[in-house]
């Protein structure tokens, strides 16, 4: 699938968003194009949650709402949902969904699961995460320290006293890729301290 690359002088940016039960940020997204001077146009939402709570803004905004339920897709092979080998074989789905979308970039938005091949192949460096921690705070061995799902929870129970989201190309390495754009901080609140001394972990 050819990159169009888009100049700023071009019909909008095809957007896709990829989410499981929710799309933070998803009224963002339909409303912006509306108050600021389009840049780009939203041509599907791919939910991996047949109960995705965006389904009735999005039929009301008109944008495609495609299910690819992740779980039947598992319990239809007996596998456990975490089975990372059987994930090629769900995200080829995923792309043939999207295909008659023709996204040029495609966003990852509360979307709970690892992309794998198939997505990454046929967006090449057009996959794009949106993750809840700072990742330029490293460990020793320069590896992001807050990763995964539960990153702003480690994030607070290390004692940071602010965390913040960062907006990075998603690679074969999990919240590893290349960093594009970081969030002001959101403090940490004072009641964690209150917690601690509780210890309310």
């Amino acid at each position: 699938m050819a990159a169009r690359r888009y100049d700023g002088m071009s019909p909008e940016l095809r957007v896709a968003v990829l989410c499981s039960r929710r799309a933070p940020g998803l009224d963002y997204l339909l409303t912006r194009g509306a108050t600021r001077g389009r840049t780009y146009d939203l041509v599907a939402v791919l939910t991996s949650d047949p109960e995705c709570a965006e389904r009735e803004r999005l039929a009301a905004a008109r944008v495609p709402c495609l299910v690819h339920d992740i779980r039947d897709f598992y319990a239809a092979r007996g596998a456990r949902l975490g089975d990372l080998a059987r994930r090629p074989e769900y995200d080829r789905g995923t792309v043939e969904l999207l295909a008659p979308h023709r996204p040029d970039l495609v966003i990852l938005c509360g979307y709970l699961h690892i992309v794998t091949a198939p997505m990454l192949e046929a967006y090449a460096e057009r996959v794009v995460n949106i993750h809840d921690s700072d990742l330029r705070a490293t460990d020793t061995t320069g590896r992001p320290k807050y990763r995964g799902l539960h990153a702003v929870r480690d994030a607070v129970f290390a004692g940071e006293r602010a965390t913040r989201s960062t907006v990075h190309l998603a690679t074969p390495e999990v919240d590893g890729g290349p960093l594009l754009v970081r969030s002001w901080e959101f403090p940490t609140h004072p009641m964690v301290d209150a917690a601690r001394d509780w210890g309310a972990t």
